[in-house]
């Protein structure tokens, strides 16, 4: 699978293909060596356990649908919303999430994550509010 994490055996010589729209992590001996932008790289893997790890680097967009929200005078309101999100920073990125995952894991757990962040936010910030301040 694309994106997948490629283990590769002792003693390889080996070539990084890091497509456009994605960057890459080389871990070796399982710290993180370097992060490589798009491009086809050579590395030699001589006596060292080398992983990599390429995630996208576009923007997605997720969509929350039916969140049941209580304002400030206890009406319940239902709302749906979108949000987009973008990795920017691969190194935090990596250090948040276990690399040896498979990708698709590590990024569902990245948008789980950030849509438990928005709803909470969103629950905060309605709950501030009566009805009729909402609709002004």
């Amino acid at each position: 699978m694309k994106g997948a994490p490629t283990p590769l055996l002792e003693g390889m010589k080996m070539k990084i293909v890091v497509n456009p729209n994605e960057k890459a992590l080389l871990y070796v001996n399982s710290k993180l060596e370097k992060v490589y932008d798009p491009g086809v790289y050579r590395i030699s893997g001589f006596l060292k356990k080398i992983l990599v790890f390429k995630h996208p680097t576009i923007e997605f967009l997720i969509t929350v649908t039916n969140q049941e929200l209580l304002t400030k005078d206890n009406v319940a309101l239902r709302l749906s919303f979108s949000y987009n999100y973008k990795i920017v920073d691969s190194i935090r990125f990596s250090e948040n999430f276990s690399m040896s995952d498979h990708p698709t894991f590590v990024l569902g757990g990245l948008v789980q994550q950030l849509t438990n962040l928005l709803k909470v936010e969103i629950r905060e910030r309605i709950s501030n509010f009566t009805i009729f301040e909402l609709n002004e």
